[in-house]
């Protein structure tokens, strides 16, 4: 079973060339385990209707994506339902805005690498299984996407953790606001 899925996400990934001869491609679903379908599938309705109601604003649907999985109960699970949505839509709305705006995939996948990031925080292990799911998911352009938003939000972290630092390390030298220069 493990040497069918493997050809079916190899031959998903392959790219079909349509009559008028220009590239499209396919992608290999995710893999959900048969007792999380039902949260899957509600999840992926979800994203799908942020992609809708976000179709004209790829900022607000970045980060509309980024709130939704790290305040899921199952990141991991919430991470496979954006990968779905943003490339392989179920709903005919969700489909029709990608259509119209292409960046609206790419959106999607930043925000799930920046929500990646944050979650690699507290928990490195979810962060690498939700990696390994887009790196799974057959789709160069949507990896592309996670992994900008992962270094864009990986980038912010650091910088935040750094101005932390040094708020603190001031503040232990006795360098703060209410010591003035003047000793008054």
């Amino acid at each position: 079973m493990a040497k069918n899925f493997a050809a079916a996400a190899l031959m998903g990934a392959a790219l079909v060339f349509g009559t008028a001869g220009m590239a499209t491609q396919a992608f290999a679903a995710v893999e959900v385990s048969e007792a999380d379908q039902a949260a899957f599938d509600t999840m992926q309705a979800a994203i799908e209707q942020l992609i809708v109601d976000n179709a004209g604003d790829e900022a607000a649907l970045e980060a509309a994506i980024e709130a939704y999985v790290e305040g899921a109960d199952n990141p991991e699970l919430a991470a496979k339902a954006s990968i779905e949505a943003a490339t392989n839509p179920k709903s005919a709305a969700a489909k029709a805005a990608i259509q119209n705006n292409p960046g609206l995939a790419a959106a999607a996948g930043r925000g799930l690498g920046a929500a990646i990031a944050t979650i690699s925080v507290t928990n490195p292990e979810v962060a690498t299984n939700m990696q390994a799911s887009v790196t799974n998911s057959g789709s160069p352009s949507f990896a592309s996407a996670v992994q900008s938003g992962n270094v864009t939000k990986t980038s912010s972290i650091q910088q935040a953790s750094k101005s932390s630092s040094s708020t603190s390390s001031d503040n232990q030298t006795g360098n703060t606001p209410e010591n003035s220069a003047s000793g008054t």
